[in-house]
């Protein structure tokens, strides 16, 4: 009897084991199946499409690879693509940049890459560090949308920039190193004198011709004191106007020279950062 009881225990074990064995199988499949659409519904249809893979395997129970079968059709339809092209400030193609979506590199092939569905951002950056992002909303079951990114300026087909742009390149107009005069050599880096000279050189003779002028009217008018006023006490107008008209003139050309000599001053001191700096050690010296 003890051995017809063992014997009946034994034989219910295997079958027990029999009939779970199937089920243990299946479990990887129920969890894979279970996943797939818990990442479904929170819109990772790329993650849930992964999972529907495994439980549509032909290891799997029937009825969970046939649930899964169609489930993997769904999300295939709904899930949408994206066309990525970047160009530059003229609309023209740039292949040579690097392109992300939401940091994962793809490659910029022209071919629909799946996405999930929302917001999903996208950025190109170029060999010479040029950056063009942006941020769309993708739409559930959208196919082959294109989304453009363009650069700000023109560039090279590989992405370099045109030989012409000189945009973002450091200011020259200090020149280079050797070009520039030593610290404190201040008189090397004075502008021109010409202007300042030439106002002088003005001046100078306007002050000569007033002198000339003034000399030869004083010397006029001598002589009409010693001349006419003398002897007749009035002198006539052909005798008067040559004096009047040296007089005339003498007062233009010192007008001018005040006035040559004064501009030719303000261009000087004002063209010359360093001059109150020079003044100042010749004052201290």
């Amino acid at each position: 009897m003890r051995l017809r009881g063992n014997l009946a225990a034994l034989l219910g074990a295997a079958a027990i084991s029999l009939f779970c064995a199937p089920a243990r199988a299946a479990s990887p499949c129920v969890t894979a199946a279970d996943e797939a659409q818990d990442l479904r519904g929170r819109g990772k249809l790329r993650e849930a499409r992964a999972s529907l893979l495994v439980c549509a395997s032909r290891s799997c129970n029937p009825v969970v690879r046939a649930d899964c079968e169609r489930w993997l059709k769904e999300v295939d339809e709904a899930t949408p693509s994206i066309v990525v092209r970047a160009v530059d400030s003229r609309g023209r193609d740039v292949l040579g940049a690097r392109v992300t979506i939401d940091g994962a590199a793809i490659k910029l092939d022209g071919s629909p890459v799946e996405v999930d569905p929302g917001r999903r951002v996208l950025r190109a950056k170029t060999r010479a560090g040029d950056v063009a992002e942006q941020t769309t909303l993708v739409a559930l079951g959208e196919k082959a949308r294109v989304v453009e990114l363009r650069f700000d300026r023109p560039l090279q087909q590989d992405g370099a920039r045109l030989p012409s742009d000189r945009r973002h390149e450091p200011p020259t107009n200090e020149g280079t190193p050797g070009d520039r005069p030593p610290a404190g050599d201040e008189d090397a880096r004075a502008p021109s004198n010409a202007l300042p000279i030439a106002l002088a050189a003005v001046g100078g003779v306007a002050l000569g011709a007033f002198g000339y002028f003034e000399l030869s009217g004083q010397a006029g008018y001598a002589d009409l004191e010693s001349g006419c006023y003398r002897t007749a006490a009035k002198c006539a107008p052909a005798e008067v106007d040559p004096v009047r008209q040296q007089f005339v003139f003498a007062g233009i050309s010192l007008g001018v020279s005040l006035v040559a000599l004064g501009a030719a001053a303000i261009v000087y001191f004002t063209s010359k950062p360093s001059s109150t700096a020079r003044l100042d050690r010749v004052l201290t010296f």
